[in-house]
C-alpha cells in the first residue's frame, strides 16, 4: 500500500512537469520531401498513449503471431507513459461487451458528448486533399502468412501481454474516445498497434480524425506493424512496408517517435524482420 501510495505521489508531480519530446517528421522543399528532426514538449496531464486494435487473435495468422511478440513491449511503454503521468487508452475496437464491468470501461463513459468540428466520422478515409496514396497495394487484404487466411473476427479483447490499470486507465471505441480527451484537456496522442495502414489513421479515434479536431498526433514508429503482403505492389519486403508507412504519415499527418526517444533504451524490431541495421 505504502509503495502505491509512493508511485501516485511520483506520478501527480511527474504529470505536472514538461516532457520533451524529440523524434523525425518530413517537410517538403520544392517537389523533394526531406527527412527532418521533431521537437516538442508535452505536460503529461494534457497527453495520451492510445493502443489500436492489439487483439488477442486475428484473422491474418501472421498478423496475430506478430501482435503476440509486440505486445510485451507495447505493455513495458505503457508502465513507463502511465508512471510518467500520461492516460492509457485501451482501443481494441468491437470488443466493448467484454469489458462492460470494467472500471477503466465505465470510467471513459462519463464523459459528455463534447463539439466536434468538423462533424465526427464513423471512418476517415485516405483524404486525397492532404495525402497522396498508400506507399504500397493493400487491396488484397495484406495477408501475407501462406496460411491461406479468409477475413473473420476471432477476437474476443485486447491482447492479455497488456495491462490495463483499472484505476488510472481507460478502454474505448468509437466517438467516447474524443469525448474524454476533452473532458479531462488532451492535447497530444502516441500512436501504437494495428495497423498503421488501416484503423490507426482511420478509426473513429484515429489519427486523421484527430488531427482534424486539432489535437497533436504522434506515431511510435517501431511498436505498429501494416498489413501488406509483399507479392503486392511495389513488391517490397514486409517490415520495408513499415518504414514506408510511417515516412508516408510522417509527410501528410504527424511526425514520429521510437519507443526508446520516450523511455530510453533500444527500439523494438520483429524477430523475423532480418534487414540489416
Amino acid at each position: 500500500m505504502a509503495k502505491k501510495k509512493t508511485q501516485a505521489l511520483t506520478r501527480e508531480v511527474l504529470q505536472n512537469e514538461v516532457f520533451a519530446l524529440q523524434g523525425f517528421a518530413q517537410v517538403k522543399i520544392g517537389d523533394q520531401w526531406k527527412k527532418t528532426s521533431y521537437h516538442d514538449a508535452v505536460m503529461p496531464k494534457n497527453g495520451a498513449v492510445i493502443v489500436c486494435d492489439m487483439w488477442n487473435d486475428h484473422w491474418c495468422k501472421g498478423a496475430a503471431r506478430r501482435v503476440a511478440e509486440m505486445a510485451p513491449h507495447i505493455n513495458r511503454l505503457l508502465r513507463f507513459m502511465r508512471n510518467q503521468g500520461f492516460l492509457i487508452v485501451h482501443c481494441p475496437s468491437n470488443t466493448m461487451e467484454y469489458y462492460k464491468d470494467h472500471p477503466a470501461r465505465k470510467r471513459i463513459l462519463t464523459a459528455p458528448q463534447a463539439p466536434a468540428d468538423p462533424p465526427l466520422k464513423d471512418w476517415c478515409d485516405l483524404d486525397p486533399e492532404r495525402e497522396d496514396v498508400l506507399p504500397f497495394d493493400d487491396s488484397d487484404g495484406g495477408c501475407c502468412c501462406g496460411e491461406n487466411c479468409t477475413y473473420s473476427r476471432p477476437y474476443t479483447h485486447q491482447h492479455d501481454a497488456i495491462e490495463i490499470d483499472e484505476d488510472l486507465d481507460v478502454i474505448g471505441d468509437g466517438f467516447e474516445v474524443y469525448n474524454y480527451f476533452r473532458m479531462v484537456g488532451i492535447e497530444k496522442v502516441f500512436y501504437c498497434g494495428v495497423h498503421a495502414n488501416i484503423c490507426i489513421p482511420g478509426r473513429m479515434f484515429g489519427i486523421r480524425q484527430m488531427t482534424y479536431q486539432g489535437i497533436g498526433c504522434i506515431l511510435i514508429r517501431d511498436l505498429i506493424d501494416v498489413m501488406y503482403n509483399p507479392d503486392m505492389p511495389p513488391y517490397i519486403d514486409h517490415f520495408d512496408a513499415i518504414d514506408h508507412m510511417a515516412w508516408h504519415m510522417q509527410k501528410y499527418w504527424c511526425p514520429s517517435v521510437y519507443s526508446s526517444d520516450l523511455m530510453g533504451g533500444y527500439p523494438f524490431r520483429f524477430r523475423e524482420d532480418y534487414r540489416l541495421f
